[in-house]
């Protein structure tokens, strides 16, 4: 997190978090996990490799899907970033999750914002 945004190094920012991935993915960790991939998102999309950022997005996608232990709202940033202008397929993947995340969120504000993006 300091690397991104503390620092505004977005090539570090992706090694690091795929480091935090790989080791929190032996652990079972899902949450650091889950954040890392919502960094490594953000880091990709300013580093113009939006194809990597896409493939971040569905694995953001496939645990929220799968009910893991997550904090929602980690992925936030990144979901928003990658929202106005990647395509239909994005918006698809957005909407589905915001629709599985909706009802747990726990904050009414940001729970609004999630009903308004799962709506087609």
């Amino acid at each position: 997190m300091t690397l991104y945004w503390a620092m505004d190094d977005s090539t570090r920012t992706v090694a690091k978090a795929r480091e935090a991935i790989a080791v929190s993915r032996q652990e079972g960790d899902d949450k650091t996990a889950y954040q890392s991939f919502g960094l490594l998102g953000l880091a990709l999309l300013d580093l113009h490799q939006d194809d990597e950022a896409i493939r971040v997005l569905d694995e953001i996608h496939k645990m929220v899907a799968a009910r893991l232990r997550i904090v929602v709202g980690d992925e936030r940033s990144f979901r928003e970033a990658a929202c106005p202008d990647k395509g239909c397929e994005t918006i698809a993947t957005i909407q589905g999750i915001a629709k599985t995340l909706s009802p747990v969120c726990r904050d009414p504000q940001f729970g609004a914002r999630l009903q308004r993006l799962a709506e087609p």
